[in-house]
């Protein structure tokens, strides 16, 4: 199976549902034809991990489609426990990465990701795309800011996170939406790649943020979870941090209609 986008004449690599698009009715479709197509095995290179973040024992799309993409053995799970701590991803994953011993990593959540491909190696495509776009760190792009000061978050607007975030969304919009022309301009953490060293410098300077607020741990509403954190520390490192604002790797799809993006289902190959 693969995703064109139509408008940025892209061919994703791996599709995000993020918010309620999980529930959209093109999520659906890209799910259904995604477990109707013939894989090939997908090994996954030895310079690249790829962590998710899950509940034990819990059913995830992400799961099951490496499962039939013959690589699951390759995803690295990182547990979680209910009750959340919201920015315990941050966390969990900073010590997580200290272990790593691959160049490069990427991160997937496990609800409501699906890979794309067809005969070709699907992750050796991403790292090679990531490669030539010359960059530390690689966030999916999304077309609405989450948080913002009318949602996400309880904080008000003269709040030094809130002055933050305002920078980050300042960047955000000049630079994609603006000079780029892209309405996929604002981070959206729940997929990204990354060089593993960056990751790590990066990731500490999210936490010793989060640190700083430890009530921000209990309410997602407090800053918007681990995105509200990320974004806040955005322009720390821009430009060696960019976005996916074109879906050359990642298609999320809140704001996506449906004549947006074609799905192609993979055929068996026929033996000559």
């Amino acid at each position: 199976m693969r995703i064109e986008n139509v408008k940025t004449k892209k061919w994703p690599l791996i599709t995000h549902g993020n918010g309620p698009s999980s529930e959209s009715s093109l999520y659906k479709n890209i799910k259904e034809v995604f477990f109707k197509s013939v894989h090939e095995m997908q090994n996954i290179p030895k310079e690249l991990s790829i962590i998710t973040w899950s509940i034990p024992n819990e059913k995830y799309i992400l799961g099951e489609c490496m499962e039939k993409l013959g690589c699951k053995d390759g995803l690295h799970v990182i547990p979680f426990t209910k009750p959340f701590e919201w920015t315990g991803k941050v966390t969990k994953t900073l010590e997580y990465l200290k272990y790593i011993e691959t160049p490069y990593v990427m991160g997937l959540d496990a609800l409501d990701v699906i890979p794309s491909t067809d005969e070709g190696n699907l992750w050796e495509e991403i790292l090679n795309h990531f490669k030539e776009m010359n960059v530390d760190i690689l966030y999916n792009a999304e077309s609405s800011s989450w948080p913002d000061k009318e949602f996400g978050t309880s904080l008000p607007k003269n709040h030094p996170l809130m002055y933050r975030l305002n920078k980050c969304k300042d960047i955000e919009e000049t630079v994609y939406r603006d000079m780029l022309n892209s309405n996929r301009c604002y981070l959206n953490s729940g997929c990204w790649i990354a060089k593993t060293s960056e990751m790590i410098k990066f990731y500490t300077s999210v936490y010793n943020l989060i640190e700083e607020y430890p009530e921000s741990k209990k309410d997602e509403n407090y800053f918007g979870g681990e995105q509200g954190f990320v974004r806040a520390i955005m322009p720390e490192f821009f430009p060696n941090i960019r976005l996916d604002y074109n879906s050359t790797i990642i298609q999320t799809l809140v704001g996506v209609e449906g004549d947006d993006i074609n799905v192609h289902i993979t055929q068996p190959r026929t033996e000559i």
